[in-house]
């Protein structure tokens, strides 16, 4: 990944539905980069068959409304969603099994650029909002037994010391349907103003360096009537924590159940404005 690797250590994870006496809801957005709301209703097709357009048009909405309601934010936009599963085949992606993020600090530009090219925003609006890129993560058809997403608790993280930027390689594709057009395979029909910004590939992303400091958490057997919102970059200057770091873990409580399903999951990604910030007092 464009000359950076990962490398592996020991962790312990806590329990984010019993770690703290008010159970998953005491996990605070603004205080440790995400919360668990119940995900929006939505009657999903076979995951390996879905709807991709019928999920951006029905349930993006739905996600948008749910999201911007649990924190606070002024306007929702839609990004774009991906399915995951265990044995990914056509339109679906493995579990990523690596701590990091999936946007920075250098996307601002471009995202607020597409909030008025794509999005129909004022340009001074879109200029001085505050802005936050999340998503919002589910299991779907059945809990996530196996390969639960983990999160770095963000209250523990600092910024300055504790992470390190990475992009994607150019060759890799990783899902946006922009990956033809980039390997010579024909023009995509959007214009290059209006395309949301490419995870990882459009500018470096961040992923945490190693520090016993770092706490992880996870929602065990989470179900799909629930869902965790997560920060993936806070551009807010006032934001004490800036982004969640997030990775698929094995869970070695149901290793010895053999017809445990596989996870299957849906991330759908967006934008979320505020109130522009106040000006800063010299």
């Amino acid at each position: 990944m464009s000359g950076k690797y990962f490398e592996t250590r020991p962790a312990t994870f806590v329990d984010a539905r019993t770690h703290f006496p008010e159970g998953k809801h005491a996990w605070n957005f603004e205080q440790h980069g995400f919360c668990y709301i119940q995900r929006p209703a939505y009657d999903f097709e076979e995951h390996a068959l879905q709807d991709r357009k019928r999920v951006d048009t029905e349930f993006g909405p739905k996600v948008c409304e749910a999201v911007r309601q649990a924190v606070g934010a002024k306007q929702a936009f839609w990004m774009s969603h991906q399915r995951r599963a265990e044995g990914a085949g056509f339109a679906e992606r493995p579990a990523l099994g690596f701590s990091h993020a999936d946007y920075g600090p250098e996307y601002e530009d471009h995202v607020r650029t597409v909030l008025t090219t794509r999005y129909g925003l004022p340009e001074e609006e879109a200029r001085t909002c505050g802005l936050c890129l999340v998503n919002l993560w589910a299991p779907v058809e059945n809990p996530a037994f196996r390969k639960p997403l983990a999160l770095l608790d963000g209250s523990t993280v600092d910024m300055n010391k504790d992470t390190v930027p990475w992009i994607l390689h150019p060759s890799l594709d990783n899902g946006y349907g922009y990956y033809q057009e980039a390997m010579g395979q024909g023009q995509h029909a959007r214009p290059q103003s209006e395309r949301v910004p490419q995870a990882a590939k459009d500018a470096p992303a961040l992923a945490p360096l190693y520090s016993k400091q770092h706490r992880w958490v996870f929602l065990p057997d989470m179900t799909p009537e629930e869902a965790v919102v997560f920060k993936q970059y806070d551009f807010r200057k006032c934001a004490a924590c800036k982004a969640t770091f997030h990775s698929a873990i094995p869970d070695p409580f149901h290793n010895n159940w053999k017809e445990c399903p596989g996870r299957q999951s849906i991330e759908c990604r967006v934008i979320l404005t505020f109130d522009p910030e106040p000006a800063s007092k010299l």
